[in-house]
């Protein structure tokens, strides 16, 4: 027993509104204790845990927001334990020690919380010298600027709910609460998880098991151990008149109500069972002497008319569902009935609905409450008739009621089981009226006016979406396919002549088709369906062989047909088109697998290894961006959508309705055929900026070539040389000799085939117009065909053998793209948040992506105001100092562990290349090292400088998902990108932390290598490996060649430092290299790095170079130094100065750099110079320019390793000559119209580089009645003067 010495005492705590509370106490041995019971059996505790040993009491305060139990003990500790509601009951989460002693402690409301600041709790500490500390805690969360709702529910707001004599008369109440969420601020629910959002439905399911993973299949408990069920087939008991029986069915939890339904499809329940009442036990209980079988006790008005009897497939599920019943019970008596609320304070009865959401969350649909009066059409005996009833929706429910005021609920529907709810015609003579279609049966309701009537068909289409979507952020891969377009929209009903019974005789009958199925009726008034089709299981719908004029049949896969005749042939063909295309967007239900003749069983038989080897013409992102694979894109103009497309690179695919994108690489070179329409540039100019930004992070330049210009002459431009040497083997063609048609292939590459895959199916869930990303789900795989492309997306939850049957269907799709005649096709493959471009074309509504449609859209301004310029701080530049880097932990005793990134999965390294990483690759590093006596952990994800977009993102995923694997151990997850190694990571490594360049090599020395040593200390002075030549040397540095038939030098530049020689000495022991200085070198040396040539001494004096960026992004150009001097530190939007010592000072012009930028940037280099102390001075210093892809070697050897694969020559200027370029502002028409207008004009307001003069004469205005024009006129006309 628990608090054995009673002498001592204890306390105790409820917790929140469980059964359960918490005690704490002592032991026989004065070891302190904390307990936990459930007061429904209350002989002995759940659970017991002796913190330590000590004499001082502790005070329980127990959080019910959070679920955290807090021990306040009259000294100076406070421990926190995370509760839960099944084994192991209670968790230690941490401990806050007092700098002072205290005697009480109280906590705040937490509505005085800054939740901005995720403060999750507030205490006053009384302190021994009569004080009062105040104390907060704070629960770590990334973005601050969103209100983190999982952690702050609505808060009692501190206003009494009931009065005094209603309280003393037991009357139930539930506490006034308010929203802790400030105004205007977003939710976590409302961001997409990809965004850092929360999923509602997931949180509510976990909250309410407040331990185990919510299942929502209602699959078996693994290992015997209990799960919260919400849904999931058990038998039910049925009395019968001689004896009973058991019956399936379909239980489903939704809210306050345990629902029974005949099975998974059906929307109406056989029974309803309420779990909002009050019982001394759980509602919920096992049968004696039965160990599958659990009885639940049926209430109504508060008192037992009854119980039902289930029957699980296993005592382990039995389990499960007697906790996940009571425990709903729970949860639906602590939280508040908004719908009841909201009727009870309204006493009007009338005809009109009333509408309320808990939430202002559009995205939590499911928490409407929507009521009001409608008429139900009824099908009695001898005739029909229209009942007046009272309709709610109550969570996820439709409920129907005699009248407001009752309490007995005459009919449920449940709608996640709705299949279409739409506008309905032809109801005898009745206006306004919608249905609503389940599985089973139609209603048919009637509403007083048009906008009552749209309201009740938008709110529960918007209801059943987010049902369905909840349903889908679980993995149910049934729901996982929710339409994007609107239920109503997708409907096609009216009278036809149906083939009916034995005798196949025709009767007229109301037909409807909506979305999922084809219904037919007695009429347009009746409920219950004569015949239903579902469109998954149709075969082909065709004009009938019979009647080719007015009739059409739909074939089954299980071979019957249903015959149709409609009164005209305009008649039949609209229903031929809409079924067709019905049945088109419902393939997503229908397995895939014969129609792409995919056998399983053998496919179990195939390695994953020979599946990748079939494929032709995979497309490998690292050797995109490092040049290796040059890619053709598209831009086409589709009938609804520009998109980008890639094609065969050859002429082919050129024609004069296009834009072309040649990617190289580090160059991008864009061609625009002259009949490209300008939503087809704004695209071109979209993709091309998301490849550079997001894929190359601005390491890329764009050369744009227009048909029929000068530029587009191989033999006059270099861009035009490249472009013509990839598309047609360097043969240039010239507007003239192309055909003007537009190829016929554009038509299909508008068209975007989605497949979803799992472990043993294969789904056709889309073909069309690209769709929503929504569709995607992280535990399921997906296939895109569009055009010649096929693309594999993973999702980071998905198993292994989805992923393997996914790159069979691709490997399918590619040998029918090629069996139909396309001499082209390739296959690009993805995993989740490493999507490139192509990928995101496929779909409409990726973040970040130029929506272009075809239509008009409105004029929205969205330009930001102009800021005054400030001057640049000089003396700031000259004095700013690297802070200094500080060591947070010690590295003595850790154990370390790395992983390299494959394939989207992780792979151990050998143990003996620890500390070895290479460029092309990212990695994954464990450190755990000791805290006390306690184990910490911290996780890197090293990135190298040219590992693909999808590596980056992969080692971010499987870095949470490392750190997923012991959650009883909290990590720290920090991202280290090459060259950018903080001196924590560096320590854990030591002496034996290398770069190497390219993609991962085990036996990496089989080859010659080089490796520069520069740094400032023993750690940052790592080996980095540099292109093996005589150029890469440099007097400020060491450098150890290693070569794997001669002998292996190391090499001491004359000015190399004391840390960098040990460094290099180090590394060559270790190789046994011979040590040579700085003009000293031996033949054999130099012959190793092919030669002498390219080698200059540097006789300057050793110089720490600083890096300075200006950037306008802010709309005032402002100047921030770079103190980790390294080439991914290179923006190409921005203008960079690199001081590389008294003798010479760059100014680097990124390829997307601004005007004022660099205009702002040249003359602080000037004055930088002007006013140094460092040795500089306007005679010796050179000022030089230089721009993107055309660095000199010495401009490359200020950084530790600078790879290009830039082809360009060296381009450099004096600064003063580019200065009296940019300092120019005058410019005359003749030059502002010409093609070879310099860069740094504006040309989006060439207007403002006119004399007065010249200004007047050309607009007949004023500059300044030209200022005060609208921006429409004025663009009118610049337009009529050619100056645009």
């Amino acid at each position: 027993m628990p608090h054995e010495s009673v002498a001592k005492g204890f306390s105790g705590v409820w917790l929140g509104q469980s059964t359960n509370f918490a005690t704490v106490g002592w032991s026989k041995g004065s070891d302190r204790q904390v307990a936990i019971w459930d007061s429904r059996k209350a002989t002995k505790p759940c659970t017991v845990q002796t913190i330590d040993v000590s004499s001082s009491a502790l005070s329980p305060v127990y959080d019910a927001d959070l679920c955290v139990l807090y021990l306040v003990e009259r000294g100076t500790k406070t421990f926190m334990y995370e509760v839960v509601k099944s084994d192991p009951w209670i968790t230690a989460v941490g401990k806050f020690e007092a700098k002072s002693t205290q005697s009480g402690a109280t906590m705040l409301p937490k509505r005085v919380c800054n939740v901005m600041n995720c403060e999750v709790s507030r205490w006053l500490y009384a302190t021994s010298n009569d004080g009062v500390d105040v104390v907060s805690f704070f629960m770590p969360r990334k973005d601050k600027t969103i209100f983190q709702e999982d952690l702050f529910p609505p808060a009692e707001c501190g206003e009494p709910a009931v009065s005094a004599s209603e309280y003393l008369s037991g009357k139930a109440i539930v506490p006034m609460t308010k929203s802790l969420r400030p105004a205007g601020v977003k939710s976590v629910y409302e961001l997409s998880e990809e965004d850092g959002g929360r999923s509602r439905a997931r949180d509510q399911m976990r909250h309410l098991g407040n331990a185990p993973e919510a299942a929502s299949d209602g699959s078996s408990a693994a290992g015997g151990k209990t799960q919260i069920f919400s849904e999931g087939n058990l038998m039910l008991a049925v009395e019968g008149f001689l004896w009973n029986s058991w019956q399936e069915a379909y239980l489903s939890i939704q809210g306050r109500t345990l629902y029974v339904f005949q099975n998974k499809d059906a929307a109406v329940p056989l029974v309803s069972i309420p779990l909002d009442v009050k019982t001394d036990t759980g509602l919920a209980r096992p049968v004696d002497d039965e160990p599958t079988q659990l009885e639940v006790a049926v209430c109504q008005n508060g008192k037992l008319v009854g119980r039902r009897v289930f029957k699980a497939n296993n005592s382990a599920d039995r389990n499960s569902w007697i906790l996940s019943i009571n425990q709903a019970q729970e949860q639906a008596l602590i939280a508040p009935r908004a719908s009841e609320a909201q009727s009870s304070s309204s006493t009007s009865t009338s005809s009109s609905d009333r509408v309320t959401d808990d939430d202002s969350s559009a995205s939590s649909n499911v928490n409407y409450h929507l009521n009001g009066y409608l008429l139900k059409y009824t099908e009695g005996y001898f005739w029909n008739s229209w009942q007046r009833q009272f309709f709610s929706v109550d969570g996820g429910v439709l409920k129907m009621q005699a009248s407001d005021s009752a309490t007995e609920v005459t009919e449920s529907i449940l709608l996640d089981k709705v299949t279409s709810i739409y506008e309905a015609s032809n109801i005898e003579n009745a206006n306004f009226c919608f249905k609503i279609a389940t599985p089973t049966r139609t209603w048919t309701l009637q509403a007083p006016d048009d906008e009552t009537m749209q309201k009740w068909i938008s709110t529960l289409e918007a209801v059943s979406r987010s049902l369905k979507a909840a349903k889908a952020d679980d993995g149910d891969e049934d729901a996982a396919d929710i339409d994007d377009d609107n239920t109503s929209s997708n409907v096609v009903e009216g009278y036809l002549s149906v083939k009916t019974g034995l005798w196949s005789m025709w009767s007229r009958q109301w037909v409807t088709g909506v979305k999922t199925e084809v219904l037919t009726f007695k009429n347009a008034t009746s409920s219950e369906p004569t015949r239903r089709i579902p469109l998954n299981q149709v075969k082909t719908i065709d004009i009938s062989d019979k009647d080719v004029e007015l009739a059409f049949m739909i074939r089954m896969i299980d071979g019957t047909t249903h015959h149709f005749t409609a009164q005209v042939r305009s008649e039949r063909d609209e229903w031929l088109s809409a079924l067709q295309e019905m049945r088109t967007n419902m393939q997503g239900t229908v397995d895939m697998l014969d129609a792409l003749t995919i056998d399983l069983t053998q496919l179990s038989t195939v390695q994953l290894k020979a599946i990748e080897d079939a494929l032709k013409n995979v497309i490998d992102p690292n050797k995109v961006k490092a040049g290796g694979q040059p890619l053709l894109l598209r831009i086409n103009a589709g009938k609804r959508f520009v998109r980008a497309t890639c094609v065969a690179l050859n002429l082919s695919s050129l024609n004069l309705d296009s834009i072309l994108i040649l990617d190289l690489g580090a160059q991008l070179i864009q061609w625009n055929g002259t009949k490209a329409s300008r939503m087809q540039k704004a695209k071109a100019m979209d993709v091309t900026t998301r490849i550079r930004q997001k894929e190359r992070g601005g390491n890329c330049v764009l050369h744009v070539i227009e048909q029929g210009s000068p530029e587009e002459d191989p033999s006059k431009s270099n861009p035009a040389k490249l472009f013509w040497q990839h598309v047609n083997g360097g043969k240039f063609v010239s507007q003239e000799q192309m055909n003007a048609a537009v190829l016929s292939d554009i038509e299909k590459d508008d068209i975007v085939k989605l497949y979803r895959v799992s472990d043993k199916k294969v789904s056709l869930i889309h073909q069309g117009k690209p769709p929503s990303k929504d569709r995607l789900n992280s535990k399921l795989t997906y296939v895109v065909e569009s055009g010649p492309m096929v693309m594999v997306w993973n999702g980071k939850s998905s198993t292994k053998e989805a992923k393997k049957l996914a790159l069979h269907t691709a490997q399918v799709l590619q040998a029918n793209i090629l069996k139909s005649g396309s001499s082209f096709s390739m296959v690009l493959r993805l995993m989740e948040n490493g999507e490139t471009t192509l990928w995101k074309e496929c779909f409409r509504d990726y973040p970040g992506e130029l929506p272009i449609s075809m239509q008009r859209q409105s004029l929205v301004s969205n330009i930001s105001g102009r800021k005054d310029q400030k001057p640049i701080d000089i003396a700031r530049m000259h004095s700013e100092e690297r802070p200094a880097a500080a060591r947070t932990f010690s590295t003595a005793g850790g154990r370390v562990q790395v992983w390299r990134v494959d394939d989207y999965h992780k792979t151990p390294l050998p143990e003996a290349l620890y500390g070895h990483f290479w460029s092309n690759q990212s990695f994954l590093i464990r450190f755990t090292y000791k805290e006390g006596n306690s184990d910490r952990v911290i996780l890197y994800f090293w990135q190298g400088r040219g590992s693909s977009i999808n590596e980056k993102g992969a080692s971010a995923y499987l870095t949470k998902e490392l750190g997923d694997e012991n959650k009883e151990v909290e990590s720290k997850h920090v991202r280290v990108p090459q060259g950018f190694e903080p001196t924590d990571f560096l320590a854990v490594f030591g002496n034996k932390f290398i770069v190497h360049l390219g993609p991962y090599k085990e036996k990496w020395n089989t080859v010659d290598a080089l490796f520069g040593v520069r740094g400032s200390t023993e750690l940052d002075s790592y080996p980095h490996e540099v292109p093996i030549k005589s150029s890469s040397l440099h007097s400020h540095h060491a450098f150890v060649l290693y070569s794997t038939k001669g002998k292996s030098f190391v090499w001491i530049g004359k000015q190399a430092n004391d840390a960098e020689s040990s460094r290099a000495r180090e590394l060559g022991a270790s190789w046994s290299a011979t040590t040579i200085t700085e003009g000293n070198e031996t033949d054999e040396f130099f012959a190793t790095l092919g030669g002498k040539q390219g080698y200059t001494p540097n006789a300057s004096a050793r110089y720490q170079p600083k890096l300075f960026t200006f950037s306008g992004v802010s709309g005032t150009v402002e100047c921030n130094q770079e103190f980790e001097v390294c080439q991914d530190a290179l923006n190409a939007r921005c203008v960079h100065v690199l001081d590389m010592g008294p003798s010479t000072v760059y100014v680097w012009f990124g390829a997307s750099s601004g005007v004022q930028d660099k205009k702002i940037a040249l003359q602080a280099a000037v004055d930088y110079v002007l006013q140094s102390k460092l040795g500089h001075n306007k005679d010796s210093t050179k000022l030089v320019v230089t721009k993107a892809g055309c660095e000199s070697e010495l401009f490359k050897s200020a950084f530790r390793s600078f790879i290009t694969t830039s082809t360009n020559p060296v381009w450099e200027q004096p600064l003063s000559e580019v200065q009296k370029e940019y300092l120019r502002d005058v410019y005359s028409y003749a030059e502002l119209i010409s093609d070879d207008l310099p860069a740094q004009v504006d040309r989006t307001k060439l207007e403002i580089y006119l004399t007065k003069e010249e200004f007047e004469k050309l607009f007949h205005m004023t500059k300044e009645a030209y200022d005060a024009l609208p921006h429409w006129k004025q663009l009118n006309t610049k337009k009529a003067i050619g100056l645009y």
